[in-house]
């Protein structure tokens, strides 16, 4: 009734209702007001998205064009506009019950544009890695770009969805080992890298332009070959790895 009404609310779009309402509930249980007031179960909490025009970011909403020219600026707005967005879920959480509300929670998939064409660094695992020798990361500038101290390289696990979604990391600066015109070494303490291994990438991280630009291509970290000749098993190689990770997390 209010996106009906409200020419704001118009412009924003939601998921399907398909779960059960989410207000108002004795407080500790799944069951609905039994309080004298006997409210009617109701969809009280809502998520409302919209992406925002790329006219709209240019100031020209109001811009006609002839029906021969729509095709080719709607091909120009879908280059220009940088998102896209897909709701993959909506639904509601009915496992808490400390509030008179349910949690509803939705996810969404979002697709954004290349700030750029190519790769602007070569990033390369140099041999083998595995957490029982420190490792070392081969990287050269394909292009000009503004570097800072702020730059660094991750560690991910293959299929990575987030920036944040490291392994391990290492500032370029801090780590340089040695320099030449083809290419740049730092190094990984074996420390930091997975006990049980895994495939994995790595990922240049520019501070100033704040993305990724550059990624290696993928390459396995192999388990620890003295946590087995010592009789680890798999779990145990698992805990030492979750260890290791407390112990970053706490320095």
């Amino acid at each position: 009734m209010m996106k009906k009404k409200e020419q704001l609310l118009q412009e924003f779009d939601e998921g399907p209702l398909d779960f059960q309402p989410t207000y108002k509930f004795d407080l500790n249980s799944d069951n609905y007001d039994s309080s004298g007031k006997k409210r009617k179960p109701a969809w009280t909490d809502r998520i409302l998205w919209r992406l925002r025009p790329a006219e709209e970011e240019e100031g020209n909403s109001a811009l006609e064009v002839k029906e021969e020219e729509e095709e080719e600026e709607e091909k120009e707005e879908e280059e220009e506009f940088p998102l896209k967005i897909r709701q993959d879920l909506y639904t509601c959480n009915m496992e808490f019950s400390i509030s008179d509300h349910k949690p509803v929670t939705g996810v969404f998939t979002l697709e954004l544009k290349k700030r750029f064409t190519a790769p602007l660094v070569r990033v390369k695992a140099e041999g083998e890695w595995s957490s029982d020798l420190d490792a070392v990361v081969l990287y050269r500038a394909m292009q000009p770009f503004p570097s800072s101290s702020w730059d660094w390289i991750g560690l991910f696990k293959v299929g990575f969805s987030s920036v944040t979604d490291y392994i391990t990391y290492t500032w370029v600066k801090d780590d340089e080992m040695n320099s030449s015109e083809e290419a740049t070494q730092v190094y990984v303490s074996k420390e930091e890298i997975p006990v049980r291994g895994g495939d994995c990438v790595l990922c240049y991280y520019s501070g100033a332009l704040q993305c990724v630009i550059g990624v290696s291509e993928p390459f396995k970290v192999l388990a620890s070959k003295v946590a087995i000749e010592e009789g680890f098993s798999p779990e145990r190689i698992n805990d030492l790895d979750q260890i290791v990770a407390g112990e970053d997390f706490l320095q």
